[in-house]
């Protein structure tokens, strides 16, 4: 679970999946943009490319007020929404990729308990201090 701040103050939990292969920070499937409220956010994006194990697709990259996973919490992410019309489009509205997950200092995949676990880097003025949040669906 993961919640999507489309605007400062709508928020949106939302299931998504994490896609260890892709390059892209948050993707977002178009057929969810109208019920997360990112219509503004869609028609200002610009035409990119992401990089995934399949090669390079076509994104449109805009951009979201937050995302947060467990108590971490980042403000103005980029956003790559995908035109793709998958069996998984209509399941999970979208994934991390390794932009997301290259921010964190740890990440241990607990395939048994069914969750992961992220270990939030310190901030600079504070070496030496972690903190782990786990995240269970």
């Amino acid at each position: 679970p993961m919640t999507v701040g489309s605007a400062r103050y709508s928020h949106y939990q939302i299931d998504g999946i994490v896609d260890t292969g892709s390059n892209l920070t948050l993707m977002l499937y178009e057929p969810y943009v109208r019920s997360l409220q990112l219509q503004n956010s869609l028609l200002h994006a610009q035409p990119a490319q992401g990089y995934g194990l399949n090669g390079y697709y076509p994104v449109a990259r805009g951009s979201i007020d937050s995302l947060q996973i467990g108590n971490a919490e980042t403000r103005n992410l980029v956003v790559d929404y995908l035109q793709k019309d998958e069996e998984l489009v209509r399941n999970i509205p979208g994934a991390i990729g390794n932009g997301i997950l290259q921010s964190f200092q740890v990440v241990i995949f607990d395939v048994p308990h069914r969750r992961i676990i992220f270990e939030v880097k310190p901030p600079p003025w504070q070496p030496g201090v972690q903190r782990t949040e786990t995240v269970e669906p």
